[in-house]
């Protein structure tokens, strides 16, 4: 090459030269807009993601406040309904326990299980509240309550020394249309740990939260009853059902809008529900069990999504990413999940 090159006339060494010169000029030149190209896409999807993820953060945090703000009206209406049944309790006389025992056919509200107790009959004023199932059939105070404020309310019996509470006066109705009257709350949960509700109670606290009210969630309130001399004797309750409260945010949830593609959907994070759609996008999947789901690379992508969100304190956000192939879709997307955890309601809400 360096001796064909020598034979050149000058002319053409020059023309060479020139050329060469021009084509590492190209060379660097398209070599540098690529990298350049490079760099400013990288920047642009950068500044994509900032804007994505501002845009996911502020609609999450919107929807976790809305539930808050939810949560607490109704607690402020449970609230105010048990001073409605306090204030009728005492109205009636207050409660003693009489020297008559009754047996009772007491079943566990969580296990099923049913064990035959003898108990003081228990007297509102000097009138025992019987042992009432019908609906039909007016029970005192808690029909009562029940009519003025539209929710249930129940009086409870102290059943033993642990502390298990006994409903002897209800409008909670079980599944067959009756009263669930007869059923108890146990002092351990089926998990083995303390059930909350009677935990406050035998501290003579009254509880205020969610709880679980013999076959589904209510937000609720419970106090302790004390009979004239001072004795812990039993508790009183109102409670509204979360499903209630619960579809008055369904709808919004449902139509607030997350670009072209994206939605807004809330899982359950622990126990029973863990997993479990409480709402899915456009409600098609609404109590599906999605735990052992697999995003496309065969990650359990649901596990990660509820490990990381309950870990989550109040007004904190976590995000997922995973690959996801809906049916119907010829290869998998990318997804962004932006996740928030409203601990009182044991919501995982990902938009």
């Amino acid at each position: 090459m360096h001796t064909y090159f020598e034979k050149l006339k000058l002319g053409a060494k020059v023309a060479l030269l020139g050329a060469g010169g021009v084509l590492i000029t190209s060379i660097t030149l398209v070599t540098l807009a690529v990298w350049q190209s490079g760099q400013y896409n990288r920047l642009a999807q950068s500044e994509v993601d900032v804007l994505i993820n501002s845009d996911l953060d502020h609609i999450t945090q919107g929807i976790y406040h809305l539930v808050q703000t939810e949560n607490e009206a109704v607690q402020h209406q449970v609230n105010a309904n048990l001073n409605v049944a306090r204030h009728l309790l005492a109205n009636a006389g207050g409660v003693t326990l009489s020297n008559d025992p009754v047996t009772w056919q007491a079943t566990n509200q969580f296990s099923g299980s049913t064990a035959s107790v003898q108990l003081p009959r228990m007297l509102v004023g000097s009138r025992w509240l019987g042992q009432n199932s019908d609906p039909t059939s007016e029970t005192a105070v808690v029909d009562e309550v029940t009519r003025l404020v539209g929710e249930t309310a129940t009086i409870f019996q102290r059943m033993n020394g642990v502390g298990d509470m006994l409903r002897v006066a209800t409008t909670v109705k079980a599944g067959d249309g009756k009263r669930a009257l007869g059923t108890y709350i146990p002092a351990v949960n089926p998990d083995g740990k303390p059930n909350p509700v009677i935990a406050a109670i035998r501290k003579e606290e009254t509880y205020h939260g969610r709880a679980w009210v013999v076959n589904e969630w209510h937000l609720t309130a419970y106090e302790p009853i004390k009979d004239r001399a001072g004795k812990l004797v039993g508790m009183l309750y109102v409670g509204i059902r979360q499903k209630a409260v619960e579809e008055r945010l369904r709808q919004a949830i449902l139509k607030t809008r997350v670009g072209k593609t994206g939605y807004i959907y809330v899982l359950g994070g622990r126990g029973e529900d863990r997993g479990r759609y409480i709402i899915s996008q456009r409600g098609e999947r609404d109590g599906e069990d999605i735990w052992e789901s697999r995003d496309s690379d065969g990650h359990f992508v649901i596990k990660s999504i509820i490990g990381k969100a309950i870990s989550l304190k109040a007004g904190e956000l976590a995000t997922e990413r995973y690959r996801w192939q809906n049916p119907g879709e010829s290869a998998p997307r990318w997804k962004i999940a932006r996740l928030a955890y409203f601990e009182p309601w044991d919501w995982v809400i990902g938009t």
